[in-house]
């Protein structure tokens, strides 16, 4: 890896980041603090988009390979956030509501895994 690709990443990687503060922030304005929809919308979008980008780019190699780390690496490695939803997973169990922490690791995981599998048979299938 060059210089040049590691600065990509390092590009990728702030906007990702930045997506992801404003999604949150628009999210829990819209819809309150109560749960974690930030989160829960950053990770379920990184999981579709990644899973797109991976059928595009590894699959089909139909993305520039000056663009697949940066953009897989970078962009949706920091957008979504297994250390964020750790740790929200965590406070709902210690603050007595371990039933709603279990929904949100199984909608979590379920629409995480879903939405890259069904992006991935998009791309493949669909011609994307």
């Amino acid at each position: 890896m060059t210089i040049w690709g590691i600065l990509a990443i390092a590009v990728f990687g702030a906007m990702g980041a930045v997506a992801r503060f404003l999604v949150g922030g628009v999210l829990h304005r819209w819809l309150g603090f109560g749960f974690p929809f930030g989160t829960l919308a950053v990770n379920i979008i990184g999981s579709i988009l990644l899973g797109a980008l991976y059928a595009a780019g590894v699959e089909k190699n139909i993305l520039p390979d000056g663009l697949k780390l940066p953009l897989m690496v970078g962009f949706i490695g920091s957008f979504t956030t297994f250390s964020t939803f750790s740790q929200e997973v965590f406070l709902f169990a210690e603050s007595g509501t371990l039933g709603i922490a279990m929904i949100y690791v199984f909608v979590s995981l379920l629409t995480g895994i879903g939405g890259f599998a069904c992006a991935v048979y998009a791309v493949r299938f669909c011609g994307l």
